[in-house]
Order: structure tokens, then C-alpha cells, then sequence
């Protein structure tokens, strides 16, 4: 059952993280494009200083989604750490590397219970199913 659990809680996190990942890749393509003037659009440099209010507000869009995938992508990997920190004490457990049961599941839960809030923060700068 803890294992189901740790593998469904892996699952959900990587497709959040993908999602991440997609929202940034969309992102700096509308960046991109918003910041290609008529003019000179085979050379325009996508961080190039903005014109209008438009471009403005567009890399502003970019560098925020770009910060929050960074922190996304920070809070999945710690949240990864602890998953897999867990994966081991379960097949240390199971092998009797832990010593007593009581104890092998002792150290089992406590680092579950710190895979929780890793998990909230994780989500905090993911998008939410919604967003797609």
C-alpha cells in the first residue's frame, strides 16, 4: 500500500513538473514573438529592450513564468529526493536492514511525513490541471 502510494505520489508530481516545463516552453515562445518587431524581425533579440506596453507586459509574463518553473523545478527535485530517500528505507525495510519492524516503519512514515509538505510546496508552483 505505501509503495502504491509513493508511486502515485511520484506519478502526480511528474506530470505536474511536465506541465511546468510545457507552461515555460509556451511561454518564451509568446516572449519570442511578442518582442519581434516588423522592422527587423529576422534579428530581433528576444530580451531586446521593449517598445509598447504589449512587449512590456509580454516579458514580463516570460521572466515570471521562468522564475516560477525555476522554483517549480527546485521543489520537484527536493520532493524527488525524499520520495527516493523513502524508496530505499522500504527496501532496507523489507530486506530486515532496519533491524525490528516497529523500527523499520518508525523511519519509513517520518520521512513520508516530510515528502508532505515538499509535496504542498511543489504544487504551489505548479499549475493546476485547469491551466491546460
Amino acid at each position: 500500500v505505501v509503495v502504491s502510494k509513493l508511486e502515485d505520489a511520484c506519478n502526480d508530481a511528474t506530470f505536474a513538473y511536465d506541465k511546468v516545463v510545457a507552461a515555460e516552453a509556451a511561454s518564451s515562445t509568446a516572449s519570442s514573438t511578442a518582442s519581434v518587431t516588423s522592422d527587423d524581425s529576422a534579428t530581433a533579440d528576444t530580451w531586446a529592450a521593449p517598445t509598447s506596453a504589449a512587449q512590456k507586459r509580454a516579458k514580463s509574463i516570460a521572466i515570471l513564468t521562468s522564475m516560477r518553473a525555476e522554483q517549480a523545478e527546485s521543489a520537484f527535485f527536493q520532493l524527488l529526493a525524499t520520495l527516493y530517500q523513502s524508496d530505499i528505507l522500504i527496501g532496507q525495510g523489507i530486506r530486515g536492514d532496519l533491524g525490528a519492524t516497529a523500527v523499520a516503519q518508525i523511519q519509513i512514515l517520518s520521512t513520508l511525513k516530510e515528502a508532505g509538505p515538499e509535496f504542498d510546496d511543489f504544487l504551489a508552483y505548479a499549475p493546476s490541471p485547469d491551466d491546460a
